[in-house]
């Protein structure tokens, strides 16, 4: 298994920037915790915080990371 290929943890292995692929997976995520997040109602603190902590796990991964640029 690749550096690329691995999760652990729930996080993507590898120091290095992101593929293009790799990329738009993490953006797909995002897009879906938005949407949980949306529907969760006030009271549910916890749940929220959750899909909270995730995403901003995730926002901080391309953060760091970045994206290797597609080569033509």
């Amino acid at each position: 298994m690749t550096e690329r290929q691995g999760v652990v943890d729930g996080q993507r292995r590898g120091g290095g920037a992101m593929t293009i692929q790799e990329y738009y997976l993490v953006q797909s995520e995002i897009a879906a915790l938005n949407g949980i997040i949306m529907r969760l109602p006030e009271s549910s603190i916890i749940e929220r915080m959750s899909f909270e902590a995730r995403k901003e796990s995730l926002e901080e991964e391309i953060a760091s990371r970045g994206v290797v640029p597609l080569e033509v």
